[in-house]
């Protein structure tokens, strides 16, 4: 994936259709899970390819259906705070957080670990929206 050629809702759509096969669910919730490639917030190029995942939590011993995969989020320091608003304008609290707030408090995001946000089951595209962000840091 690409951010000038963001296939995210195509991703989603595809999801929820078979997501009921997922047995064991933590919760209701859903996960959107990016890992970007080294250097993508540094020198920000449109085509700089990603890879995004649309999951779901469930139990640590929870074997995926056909089809599906696993992944176990790494541990370490991750900024945590809660996203109020739409999908179009989350970018603009992205940049903020990543030119003011990282440098006022001497952090850097940490590219080798995935971004994820926890997003309530029932959210529809487009319309104002609450998740919790996470953001792997290192401080510095």
């Amino acid at each position: 994936m690409q951010f000038a050629h963001d296939s995210t809702a195509e991703l989603w759509r595809n999801f929820k259709l078979i997501n009921s096969n997922i047995e064991d669910r933590i919760s209701s919730d859903w996960v959107n899970l990016t890992q970007y490639t080294l250097g993508t917030f540094e020198a920000f190029n449109p085509n700089t390819e990603f890879i995004r995942w649309a999951g779901v939590v469930v139990s640590k011993n929870t074997e995926p259906p056909a089809n599906f995969e696993k992944l176990e989020v790494p541990g370490g320091l991750y900024a945590q705070f809660t996203y109020t608003g739409t999908a179009q304008d989350y970018p603009e609290t992205f940049l903020w957080f990543l030119q003011s707030y990282c440098p006022q408090n001497n952090l850097k995001i940490d590219e080798s670990r995935p971004h994820y946000e926890i997003i309530k089951h029932n959210e529809k595209p487009g319309l104002i929206k609450e998740e919790l962000i996470h953001i792997p840091i290192i401080a510095l």
